[in-house]
């Protein structure tokens, strides 16, 4: 009231007319210091139940009497230690917050105990008993809680419980520290990855808490500014008021920059790598943070003192990192891991968040737009899925893709397996996923397919860098209870050779009723989604002879004593019987390899040759790699050299005994062919030991072959 009505309130009757100051006014400056606040108060809570705002958060200074009037759902924060027994009797997140309980704590609804702390010498403890329905993340306890403990954590030998995945600390600068356990990838408990990182999230908010403006890599995720709180309170739609200042305090913007920085860093896998074998922060991002300040103000519109939530004047910069922590051979491991994923996938994700209120709506709107491409041409990938997934089957799907992995090994060509696995049902690959276990042996499955003898260990290494997390997508797959239909694996291949699924504009609508008419509308959407795996890829259609030589082999035969192919200089050379071998003896004889072919032609001399001729010395062989999916083709061509034949007739005889003869005494001179044809005791010179080679070779063919057999020549 005004200092006149007040003196005239006082019933002085004129004596109040002789005050200066009821004509005039009084001023005066108040000046209130509030010290000390929460100095004897246990506990921060809020009570999702409670009548009135007012009543739903505030402080107490008795917990343990609190938690007996707590209607509902209820989040309670230690303010300090607490000498006395807790029974929480409603659904409640309790956070230690670095304080003790120092007596038992007794859970009759579901609890969940965390500790925000994250200081090394303030480790939260429960010296009493803990039973009843709770859940323990963090703490220390006196007695034995391995029943209590979330699934990914444990407890350790001083009693502590921890996340046996990440600890978060501070290290002397301040900097906040998340060091992951290097063998989360290859532990027989691997985590829930996503779960793993909301955990992560989760603490990392908690740790903040204390702050009311937070700044991550230069931007502003949120900023609690809160004017004139006695007017917000007052105002004549209070939540309504209240509702529009809660959204100005994110910055969607900003947080949205923050999260496709931190996806754009997630996808450098070789950068992950890098930092893992250098023991470097895998990400570090620049933190500011503010404290909680309130201000006094005098609100001369209504004449009132209000206070105000503001930033404090002190800021506090430090970083937040991110590192890989754990045996050298686990990050060794680890870091490969990464090299794989590296080389073969490519990634792009966007994410914008955005929120909006439209009278009693409150909306938020999350899009999105991805693409994945993941390069798996490397047959060694086909040939571990396909390993997997027959051993997952039986009958003749199973027998196709064996039979397809087997012809790769013996002939080059990925054919016959890429027909038997396009050929494959998605309720085929389910079935196989679904029988994949955790205890399952790589080794023990290519064993009972019978292709041990076949199967390269380069595949058994990669198996073991993606072993775990298969094997916990299967067991995802498993649980969503996923039985797949009779669409084939060959249906999702797209022109380009690649297997992908393309969508856009997918949608998923959530509405929550709030309070009070009050609702929650969020929009997800995904305006464009591509995935796509490169198994065989294009190379499918294009064939390739392996190494670009065919790894030419030679099979035995009766009419040949040995053979060699000269890969540098593109040469095959044999020693048959005097009578020579014809084109199409040859031709049985030959076994090249080659990738994505279903037809080779092989062509000895100027291709006018019939298969009854004979191959003569200095002949050209020419293989053409066909597929009926493509003109393309592959061409190789080799010089076949015929040990003996001298005179390139393609038989070995007395005249070509003579005419190295007659070269020793100069009366004959070798072009190249004729030498490499002639040097056949494998001296690397023509002499006249190579006559009597041909001679022997000529009289006793037999005994010739059992004599190269004895020298083991080689040639």
């Amino acid at each position: 009231i005004g200092i006149s009505s007040f003196i005239d309130s006082m019933n002085v009757g004129v004596l109040g007319n002789i005050i200066a100051e009821k004509e005039t006014g009084l001023n005066i400056k108040l000046c209130i210091a509030l010290n000390n606040l929460g100095r004897d108060y246990e506990a921060l809570y809020a009570d999702t139940d409670a009548a009135g705002i007012t009543n739903k958060v505030g402080v107490t200074a008795d917990l343990s009497k609190k938690l007996g009037e707590i209607e509902g759902t209820s989040v309670v924060v230690l303010l300090k230690d607490i000498d006395s027994d807790l029974i929480i009797d409603k659904p409640t997140l309790l956070n230690l917050n670095g304080f003790s309980i120092k007596g038992d704590l007794t859970a009759n609804r579901k609890t969940i105990v965390i500790d925000s702390n994250i200081e090394y010498d303030k480790v939260a403890e429960v010296t009493g008993n803990v039973a009843g329905n709770i859940t323990l993340v963090a703490g220390k306890y006196a007695q034995d809680v391995s029943e209590f403990v979330k699934t990914g954590f444990a407890q350790n030998d001083e009693g502590v419980v921890a996340n046996q995945y990440y600890d978060i600390s501070k290290d002397e600068k301040g900097n906040v520290v998340v060091s992951l356990n290097a063998g989360l990838v290859h532990t027989n408990s691997m985590p829930d990855i996503a779960g793993l990182a909301v955990d992560i999230a989760c603490d990392l908010l908690f740790n903040g808490y204390s702050s009311n403006y937070l700044e991550l890599d230069g931007k502003t995720i949120y900023n609690i500014t809160l004017e004139d709180l006695i007017g917000l309170y007052s105002s004549s739609n209070r939540l309504d008021s209240v509702i529009n200042e809660a959204l100005k305090i994110v910055d969607t913007q900003q947080l949205s920059a923050f999260v496709n920085t931190v996806l754009d860093d997630a996808a450098d896998l070789m950068g992950i790598a890098e930092a893992i074998e250098s023991d470097k922060p895998v990400f570090e991002y620049s933190m500011v943070t503010k404290p909680w300040n309130m201000e006094f103000t005098h609100v001369v519109d209504g004449d009132y003192i209000t206070s105000s939530v503001v930033s404090g004047g002190k800021t506090n910069s430090t970083n937040i990192k991110i590192c890989v922590v754990g045996s050298k051979e686990d990050k060794l491991n680890l870091a490969e891991f990464f090299k794989e994923l590296g080389r073969t996938i490519s990634a792009d994700i966007n994410i914008n968040v955005s929120h909006t209120k439209v009278e009693n709506d409150i909306k938020v709107n999350a899009s999105a737009d991805a693409s994945v491409i993941v390069d798996w041409t490397n047959p060694d990938y086909a040939i571990m899925f396909g390993v997997i997934i027959a051993d997952g089957l039986n009958g003749a799907t199973r027998e196709n893709l064996v039979n397809g992995i087997r012809d790769y090994y013996e002939s080059g060509n990925m054919n016959t397996f890429s027909i038997a696995f396009n050929a494959l049902k998605t309720s085929d690959v389910i079935t196989a996923i679904n029988n994949l276990k955790i205890s399952d042996s790589f080794a023990t499955m290519v064993k009972s397919l019978g292709l041990d003898d076949v199967v390269n260990s380069e595949v058994v290494k990669l198996e073991a860098l993606y072993d775990k997390i298969g094997k916990v997508m299967a067991a995802v797959v498993r649980r969503a209870g996923l039985t797949g239909g009779n669409r084939t694996v060959g249906s999702f291949l797209d022109s380009d050779g690649t297997y992908g699924m393309s969508r856009e504009n997918i949608e998923k609508l959530y509405r929550r009723g709030l309070f009070r008419g009050y609702s929650l509308n969020a929009d997800m959407s995904i305006d464009s989604a591509v995935f796509k795996i490169k198994l065989f890829g294009e190379s499918i259609l294009v064939p390739e002879f392996v190494n670009g030589t065919g790894a030419l082999e030679i099979l035995g035969s009766d009419k040949i004593a040995g053979s060699v192919v000269n890969y540098d200089k593109m040469m095959i050379t044999i020693d048959t019987d005097i009578s020579g071998i014809t084109v199409g003896q040859l031709k049985n004889l030959l076994k090249l390899k080659v990738n994505n072919a279903d037809s080779i032609e092989i062509i000895i001399g100027d291709g006018s040759l019939s298969d009854d001729a004979l191959v003569a010395n200095g002949t050209k062989l020419t293989a053409i790699a066909r597929n009926k999916n493509t003109t393309e083709v592959d061409i190789i061509s080799y010089t076949i050299i015929v040990m003996g034949d001298i005179n390139c007739n393609g038989r070995i005889e007395v005249g070509d005994a003579v005419l190295i003869s007659r070269m020793l005494v100069g009366e004959y001179e070798f072009n190249e062919i004729q030498l490499l044809a002639s040097d056949n005791n494998c001296n690397g010179r023509t002499d006249i030991g190579d006559a009597t080679r041909i001679a022997n070779k000529i009289v006793d063919w037999d005994n010739y072959k059992s004599m190269l057999d004895a020298e083991s020549t080689v040639m």
